[in-house]
């Protein structure tokens, strides 16, 4: 899993430090809406992986608001842990809040219902958090992180 780890954070930093995937070109409006795929990995005391889709607006350049809707996975011991959720979140001066709605089932039939609030840095195409699961029902499910550090990289849609 340590390989997996650092596989991310190196495309985490090269995407995030090119003009790369879908980028537009030329000078940009004051205000502009993204949309694409989502990836992600919560690092905890389970991993999970994550998919979706996002959509995040830009005002004046600097103040990002954004949300996404993901599937999270993890197979542990046997069981499959699947968590759909949606999330929101704002950027400002490159620093992340928001909060993340999860709710987790696995195949022996738990599930659990969390609030997830994080704070952290990223820009655009990236964001890296501390989470922490806040639990509303279920605390005991198993496979389930308290403190989780998150990764989210955004691949652009492009224009057609």
């Amino acid at each position: 899993m340590q390989e997996i780890k650092l596989i991310l954070i190196c495309i985490v930093a090269l995407l995030s430090s090119t003009r790369g995937y879908a980028q537009k070109t030329g000078p940009l409006p004051d205000e502009y809406t993204v949309d694409g795929i989502a990836l992600g990995m919560n690092f905890g005391e389970y991993d999970y992986f994550e998919l979706g889709y996002f959509k995040y607006t830009i005002l004046n350049n600097q103040v990002t608001l954004g949300k996404a809707y993901t599937l999270e996975n993890n197979y542990k011991n046997k069981v499959w842990t699947f968590v759909p959720k949606v999330g929101f979140w704002f950027s400002i001066a490159k620093i992340n809040l928001g909060a993340h709605l999860p709710f987790a089932i696995n195949t022996q039939g738990d599930h659990s219902l969390k609030i997830r609030p994080e704070i952290g840095f990223g820009h655009r195409r990236f964001k890296i958090n501390y989470a922490n699961n806040i639990t509303f029902y279920n605390r005991d499910m198993l496979h389930q992180s308290k403190h989780l550090l998150t990764l989210h990289l955004f691949l652009e849609a492009a224009d057609e």
